[in-house]
């Protein structure tokens, strides 16, 4: 359950749903789908994402401020030889940016990684996207969120006609013609279609 109590209009096409919240709840809905379009857009802006600049070289451009694998170990600072010995270090790489414990690839392995903090692995790639598979996949990414319509009667209509079909922790959603395995009363028969343009 998600905590929000809605009593519900019915579907519109392409399986989307439209709502009627408090205005409360409208605001709370409205905040989390600005907060997302926010964060997808500051992806490029900080550095969360690495270039390639030449390709046959392996050579990268990433000065961002991650600092963790993409399993979820700590970096090792770079010029650290603890728990990890390595030849690694800004005096040996000046011109590689090494500092703190931020994902860099001083060698030109062709992404960035680091020395990790965990005694049992030395040495792991970071989870940083390459900007162009980063800005095909935004660009692919739904950009639509959802309409308030705010009504006479100080409810709110909440529509949304968008196309994602899974959770935010990626899990598929069930069709709404559909009472299995989520046993629920939302059929396109009990709730006819509401259109809101």
């Amino acid at each position: 359950s998600s905590g929000i109590n809605a009593e519900y209009g019915g579907c519109t096409r392409r399986g989307s749903c439209v709502y009627f919240l408090s205005q409360l709840q409208q605001a709370a809905m409205l905040l989390l789908c600005v907060l997302s379009s926010v964060l997808l857009g500051l992806t490029a802006a900080q550095s969360d994402c690495y270039n390639v600049t030449d390709p046959e070289k392996g050579k990268i451009d990433y000065t961002g401020e991650i600092f963790k694998t993409k399993s979820g170990r700590i970096c090792q600072r770079w010029d650290s030889q603890s728990p990890h010995a390595h030849k690694k270090i800004p005096e040996n790489f000046p011109n590689k940016d090494l500092r703190e414990n931020y994902c860099r690839d001083p060698d030109s392995f062709g992404y960035p990684w680091c020395f990790t903090t965990d005694p049992e692995k030395k040495r792991e790639r970071c989870a940083i996207p390459n900007c162009a598979d980063a800005a095909n996949a935004q660009a692919d990414a739904p950009t639509d969120c959802f309409k308030a319509i705010p009504m006479a009667d100080g409810k709110v209509i909440i529509s949304y006609g968008g196309s994602v079909n899974t959770t935010v922790r990626e899990i598929p959603c069930q069709k709404w013609t559909v009472t299995e395995p989520q046993l629920h009363d939302r059929t396109p028969e009990k709730f006819p279609v509401l259109c809101v343009d």
